[in-house]
């Protein structure tokens, strides 16, 4: 059917012609994907690695978050490096409904201390564990259970991992 007058007709691609048209939007995608400049990686990842050590430091390795809550809350960087203490991390959006906040602006904060603790709880309760585990045991970061200082322990398979992150190893059943 001919289209109205005045108009032009609607395309018609063939399977094939489609076929070519993905083929080369993939190699477009694939060119410039590798050609992305590492500089600008390596500089994100520079700021947010500074954001990150800043928030650390601020709250004295994260066992000060309350006290120092209105601080990083109103931070735009320590804010966004905060959201990502959580595992997996919150959005910002997210954040904002689960702790039942209609604003995150420095004036409802510093008008709000309700509204900042409840913000501090909600990215603990979502707290990565892994990465954090002095938090939920109670001490500070690099120590050991006993009080000692020691280096980043990695557990060398899940299994280790599992008491550190709060979760109860079941014994083996024994085989009949």
């Amino acid at each position: 059917m001919p289209p109205p007058p005045g108009l032009v007709p609607a395309p018609w691609w063939t399977d094939e012609q489609l076929g070519i048209d993905r083929d080369r939007a993939i190699e477009n995608f694939r060119r410039s994907r590798m050609e992305e400049p590492l500089e600008a990686y390596l500089e994100a990842f520079e700021e947010r690695q500074d954001a990150f050590e800043n928030l650390l430091e601020a709250t004295v390795d994260l066992t000060q978050l309350s006290q120092n809550a209105l601080v990083i809350l109103t931070d735009p960087h320590l804010l966004e490096a905060l959201r990502y203490v959580a595992g997996p991390p919150i959005s910002f959006d997210d954040l904002k409904i689960v702790a039942n906040a209609t604003s995150l602006s420095a004036k409802k904060l510093e008008a709000d201390p309700e509204l900042v603790q409840r913000l501090v709880d909600t990215v603990l309760l979502g707290l990565d564990r892994r990465r954090f585990p002095w938090i939920g045991e109670g001490r500070g970061r690099g120590k050991t259970r006993s009080g000692l200082r020691s280096s980043h322990r990695r557990p060398s398979s899940r299994r280790s991992a599992l008491p550190q992150i709060g979760e109860v190893r079941a014994r083996p059943s024994r085989k009949r």
